[in-house]
């Protein structure tokens, strides 16, 4: 090999792994309504019986759609859509004695609100574990912050969320210290379930960052938080102070999956805070090592000119097969005039990858 081919191939090999995910304009139509429920982030999915698919949603637009703009426009802090076949999502929320969407979960206590994260089947019931937040003095788009996870146990999932019976239990306040929270990711694997969380550094601006945690517990008993153990050290600790990052640089809220065909755990985030190129890593262990990240997707809504953003991008193995693999993520703004006249913000946007593009890599 001459020295210029030589240093050609060294070149790649050291290049980013850059894949093409191609945007899904089917699957968003499919949450293009435009009366009742008009948009939302979040975006987590979990199976349900009788082959249906809950999409799990943070701040709720409600209201109309007229000529792209939200009109008689009303914010609640959650909400549910159900998906069977190929029909579009149905929404739902609760309402109060005036008859105004009002979210579908709301803390016992009354302190703060939830933002629904990951969730799991656990026998009968559907386990759900939701962010708890509160608001800030900073105001705007980031005037919040989370201080805190619950678990909710669905004993009916099988009906239709507005009658949903859930009991609420906060993870306990020890686990949750130095800016570290739980359920993120969640997932069933040889008799457990694991539970992907995150630590934050503390840091401003461009140092800001957050690295994978991940605890498991026996697969029935999420809400026996005595069974929990925490990864750290190379083994599973009783103690939550004694779980250590095992992968850098992921979001608030991502996806890990196991894919069968390829045997790999396959973890979707975005690259960094509010960066809108959705990575991949992959791993044959949930726990890792992780392997360098794969561009998948640049999301093109994002334009700084305009504060608009993305972020929330994770994978849906309920959309997905063997041969593609389906990803969802959300685009917001800084200002929300910006996101009320523009419809094609703040609703689930979906992309496609071929898994061989992805695995084969």
């Amino acid at each position: 090999m001459n020295a210029t081919l030589r240093k050609l191939v060294l070149l790649w090999l050291s290049a980013p792994s850059v894949l093409v995910a191609q945007p899904a304009p089917d699957l968003d139509a499919r949450f293009a309504s435009s009366n009742g429920w008009i948009g939302a982030d979040g975006i987590y999915s979990a199976s349900l019986p009788k082959n249906r698919t809950a999409w799990l949603f943070s701040d709720t637009w409600t209201g109309e759609v007229q000529d792209n703009r939200r009109m008689h426009p009303r914010m609640i802090n959650n909400s549910v859509g159900i998906t069977e076949g190929l029909a579009p999502a149905r929404f739902y929320y609760s309402t109060n004695a005036n008859g105004k969407a009002v979210s579908l979960f709301t803390p016992p206590d009354g302190r703060g609100w939830y933002w629904l994260w990951s969730a799991l089947p656990s026998g009968n019931t559907l386990c759900l574990f939701a962010a708890r937040v509160e608001r800030t003095a900073a105001g705007g788009a980031f005037g919040f912050r989370v201080f805190g996870t619950a678990l909710g146990e669905i004993a009916n999932p099988q009906e239709v969320p507005t009658v949903w019976r859930v009991r609420w239990q906060n993870l306990p306040e020890a686990w949750q210290t130095n800016n570290v929270f739980w359920g993120s990711a969640a997932l069933h694997h040889q008799g457990f379930a694991y539970v992907f969380g995150y630590l934050e550094n503390g840091g401003k601006g461009a140092d800001f960052r957050r690295q994978m945690l991940i605890a498991r517990a026996p697969g029935e008993k999420l809400n026996r938080f005595s069974e929990w153990r925490f990864y750290g050290s190379g083994a599973w600790l009783a103690s939550p102070q004694a779980a250590e990052p095992v992968c850098p640089d992921v979001a608030t809220e991502y996806s890990v999956t196991y894919h069968s065909v390829y045997q790999k755990f396959l973890l979707v985030t975005h690259d960094s805070f509010l960066s809108p190129t959705i990575v991949a890593r992959l791993s044959d262990h949930p726990w890792g090592p992780w392997s360098d990240k794969k561009t998948l997707f640049t999301c093109p809504e994002a334009d700084p000119s305009r504060g608009i953003f993305c972020y929330a991008a994770k994978l849906h193995p309920s959309l997905s097969d063997d041969q593609r693999l389906v990803i969802s993520y959300a685009a917001n703004a800084n200002d929300m005039a910006t996101v009320l006249n523009d419809n094609r913000l703040y609703r689930p946007r979906f992309i496609r990858l071929p898994a061989r593009d992805l695995f084969n890599r």
